[in-house]
């Protein structure tokens, strides 16, 4: 014997459906301290005193990746805030506002970009960096940029993606080693 679905028994399923699917969010958290093998790179120098300035962005504070409705989340300013901050006690011991050599170091601008199909979140960065020691002023600037393939959490019944931590952790500590390299070829640290 052959049923027939009425068209009104359908619509009352496909709520049903949508009820039990949906889409997630999920947050990253990124660390802001060095690895332990970055922290043995650093030249370090007590000879000098240092004032550092950090200028964050707003866009920088939470950035928010989107795949198909469910979305992933990370912070910047904060992880790499603290990373500076341990940079610069590792190589002198202390920061001191009174110094007279400052190190000012800006995030200009970021640009991010989501994609579906296969997911993929880009993110790109400008960060200027300007070291006034001995009444002399240099400047640099840092662009980089990486790819992340963000880890599929979803389940049966919900879409969900994570912005893995360690790609965003390789993204800011080039601006680390970049940052001390100039630091020291600009206060003339040996190591």
């Amino acid at each position: 014997m052959h049923r027939r679905i009425r068209p009104l028994a359908v619509l009352f399923l496909f709520p049903v459906a949508l009820l039990f699917s949906g889409c997630t969010s999920t947050e990253t958290v990124v660390s802001n301290t060095l690895p332990y093998e970055a922290q043995q790179r650093i030249n370090t120098s007590e000879e000098f005193d240092v004032d550092l300035e950090f200028e964050p962005h707003p866009d920088a504070e939470t950035i928010t990746a989107s795949f198909g409705g469910a979305e992933s989340s990370y912070p910047i300013n904060r992880p790499f805030a603290g990373k500076l901050e341990q940079l610069f006690r590792s190589k002198f011991g202390e920061i001191s506002e009174d110094s007279n050599n400052k190190v000012m170091v800006e995030i200009e601008n970021v640009n991010t970009n989501s994609e579906t199909g296969p997911p993929r979140h880009r993110l790109s960065m400008s960060v200027s960096v300007t070291v006034e020691s001995n009444g002399e002023e240099n400047s640099r600037r840092f662009d980089f940029r990486t790819t992340i393939r963000p880890k599929d959490e979803g389940t049966e019944y919900t879409v969900a993606y994570r912005i893995p931590p360690e790609p965003i952790e390789e993204f800011l500590m080039q601006y680390i080693v970049g940052i001390d390299s100039f630091l020291d070829s600009n206060l003339g640290i040996e190591g």
